[in-house]
């Protein structure tokens, strides 16, 4: 056979599963929503798994990723700073449930794992940005002001997503949580 034909067949049967695929999901919510619908006692189930727990949706981009792609385009953004490197050059000083790391003042700070912003806020009287990673760990970074992003962004390992207020920040890790060793990090 013509190997252009051969092409043809192998993009005709992906497209037909990646259809397959998407139509079943919206069968399974459909029939979720109606079982809902129509048995209310299932409602207090959904409410405490969806709704109440901790949901990764970290967890989520990746799996569509791997099967379908980017759920958002790639913009592109001007530094890239790797945070081991700036770490590695600054001074680390142990505290409790983390690490106080200091730097030039205003240095760009940068995602250490592949994340989700889920929180953007005041917590302890600082600018904070929660970062749920990958892996399941939720890394909170203190004393820093997000630049160009803003709640629900994804980011990826490396890059830039903010600036630390003065000359100092604070790194914290949390699962389920629990406190998580900063030291399996830098």
């Amino acid at each position: 056979m013509n190997r252009r034909i051969i092409e043809k067949k192998v993009l005709k049967k992906a497209i037909k599963t990646a259809i397959n695929k998407f139509l079943s999901m919206i069968v399974v919510f459909l029939l979720g929503m109606i079982s809902v619908k129509i048995n209310p006692d299932l409602q207090p189930m959904i409410r405490d798994k969806v709704f109440e727990s901790s949901f990764s949706f970290t967890k989520f981009q990746n799996l569509y990723k791997k099967y379908f792609g980017s759920l958002f385009p790639k913009e592109k953004r001007e530094e890239v700073l790797s945070v081991f490197n700036e770490i590695s050059s600054s001074k680390q000083e142990e505290i409790p449930g983390g690490v106080k790391i200091t730097v030039s003042n205003h240095s760009p700070v940068s995602s250490i794992l592949d994340g989700l912003i889920v929180f953007v806020g005041v917590q302890d009287h600082k600018n904070t940005v929660i970062i749920d990673q990958v892996d399941g760990v939720s890394a909170v970074y203190q004393n820093v002001s997000l630049d160009n992003y803003k709640l629900y962004d994804y980011i990826e390992k490396g890059q830039v997503f903010g600036k630390v207020d003065s000359n100092e920040y604070y790194l914290f890790f949390q699962k389920d949580g629990a406190e998580v060793s900063y030291k399996e990090y830098i």
